[in-house]
């Protein structure tokens, strides 16, 4: 379980020190060198646009047939960038905070990208045949930018390895696997389209969470807790969706699976329905306060409330 103060703005939050952040229960510093989700279609084509508040990618895909093979290329500014921000940050560590690697979106999520959301869905119908081996270049561009960064940080020293879910493993390759796009796709889809893929991530990441993000991606949580090799599922219950207090069942089934899982509470009644409704072990809770006070009190409800629990066996 881990709290962090929010005492900071949204664009100081990756490079938050300690003497602005308090760090309460498990949480830790960290710095990752983000150059926006899109990374990989960025390095693949696309011209990322920046704004104060986030980046997105400009598809530039028309024709599938028209398209040379997507490669990657480690002249390209979007991975020069993050690489660059990465040796700078190992030069400043100095042992103050864990390095992450950069933030990675690909497979379905990289493909929406580079041929913008509506196309993509027709082309699920009209193109199927043509995202395989796409999919599958996507993935090399994948690998490569995460194995030259996570490299990179263990010739540093560094024990461990992290990243945006801020989760630390202390010497398993780790990553979060995701597939937001699910969203608008069935599970025949899903299967054909996202598993092949995940399957890879799961075998290059080594010890991976998914990233289920949203009510309507739900649909794909049965095939998930089949993969024997994917060690735990973060819910995210996504933009205008009740609390996660009132989502114990999707949470519980995670668990009922043998597998871990991490979720962002919005306050301490989340926090209390959490630790009281599930098995305490195995969950990973993440969630701000507005003072060191309130997470500390925070730490210690939830201590107590487990403390309190009957025992349990966690599969």
């Amino acid at each position: 379980m881990r709290r962090r103060n929010k005492q900071y703005s949204k664009k100081s939050k990756e490079i938050a020190s300690r003497s602005s952040c308090y760090y309460a229960a498990e949480d830790y510093p960290m710095f990752c060198p983000n150059v926006g989700t899109d990374v990989v279609a960025g390095i693949a084509g696309s011209e990322l646009i920046y704004a104060p508040e986030t980046v997105w990618a400009k598809s530039f895909v028309d024709d599938w047939d028209a398209l040379s093979p997507m490669k990657f290329d480690e002249n390209n500014e979007y991975f020069k960038y993050a690489f660059e921000l990465t040796k700078a940050a190992i030069k400043d560590c100095d042992n103050d905070f864990i390095i992450g690697n950069t933030d990675i979106h690909a497979g379905l999520d990289a493909m929406s990208a580079i041929r913008g959301s509506e196309n993509l869905c027709f082309d699920y119908i009209d193109n199927r045949e043509k995202l395989f081996s796409r999919i599958d270049e996507l993935f090399e561009i994948e690998k490569e930018l995460f194995t030259r960064i996570d490299d990179e940080i263990r010739k540093s020293g560094q024990n461990g390895c992290s990243n945006r879910m801020y989760i630390y493993h202390p010497d398993r390759k780790r990553y979060v696997t995701s597939c937001d796009v699910s969203c608008m796709i069935s599970p025949d889809d899903f299967e054909e389209l996202v598993i092949p893929n995940l399957m890879k991530e799961i075998a290059l990441f080594e010890y991976s969470i998914y990233h289920l993000d949203g009510i309507v991606a739900v649909r794909h949580l049965d095939r998930l807790l089949k993969i024997d090799e994917l060690k735990g599922v973060q819910w995210v219950p996504g933009a205008g969706s009740p609390p996660v207090r009132y989502q114990l069942d999707i949470m519980k089934k995670i668990q009922d699976a043998g597998k871990l899982l991490t979720v962002c509470a919005a306050d301490i009644e989340d926090v209390k329905a959490i630790c009281t409704g599930l098995n305490p072990e195995g969950v990973h809770i993440h969630m701000y306060t507005s003072s060191p006070e309130e997470a500390d009190y925070t730490v210690k409800t939830a201590e107590e409330i487990c403390a309190s629990q009957k025992p349990k066996i966690f599969l």
